[in-house]
């Protein structure tokens, strides 16, 4: 996919109501598809792998900025052994998503020990479902998935335009009139349709 067409296209699906959106520099649409991005992301997950230093005693670790959920590793798998064994270091710990200071970290639940570390190694490989990105630098996801980012941009549009009132003059008076009644039953109609995607 290529940024600028993109931002065409999602235009072209608003017709009419592209004139709603003013900001310069295409400002509105751009947030449109970033925000496509992230609703994209619960339909196609994007696993990415990476590794961390496990340090005894340590429980939290940074973790990469387009990270939401830890998926999976391979630390310790097939070493444990049992717990009546000699050998036995101890079971795998948990790793958990978590934020400290509104940055993204992984913890390790229980901390890796020292007798882990020795055993396993102290590099650990996992796996982690990343946010998708949609920018004029960097697009994540699949030409395929075109038609999905378009409905998630729009349902974007939409969730924005139910949301804008405005005063207009009925006869001899001034009155507060929502004018979101098509854009709010579009955006619950698109949600609909975006279910079933």
């Amino acid at each position: 996919m290529i940024f600028a067409d993109l931002l065409l296209a999602h235009k072209a699906q608003l017709g009419k109501a592209e004139a709603r959106f003013s900001s310069p520099d295409n400002a509105d649409f751009k947030r449109h598809l970033a925000g496509a991005a992230t609703r994209v992301s619960m339909k196609r997950q994007r696993w990415v792998s990476a590794e961390l230093e496990a340090v005894a005693g340590q429980s939290d670790y940074p973790a990469p900025s387009d990270s939401y959920e830890f998926a999976t590793t391979d630390w310790g798998k097939g070493l444990i052994g049992n717990p009546w064994d000699e050998g036995f270091v101890g079971w795998i710990p948990r790793m958990i998503g978590i934020e400290i200071a509104s940055m993204p970290y992984w913890r390790l639940v229980p901390e890796p020990s020292s007798a882990q570390i020795a055993r396993w190694g102290a590099t650990v490989h996992y796996t982690y479902f990343a946010k998708h990105e949609i920018s004029a630098t960097r697009i994540t996801l699949a030409d395929a998935d075109q038609p999905l980012v378009l409905l998630a941009a729009l349902i974007e549009a939409m969730r924005e335009l139910s949301a804008d009132t405005t005063v207009v003059q009925l006869q001899k008076g001034l009155v507060g009139l929502p004018t979101a009644g098509t854009p709010a039953y579009l955006y619950e109609k698109l949600l609909a349709e975006w279910e079933r995607a």
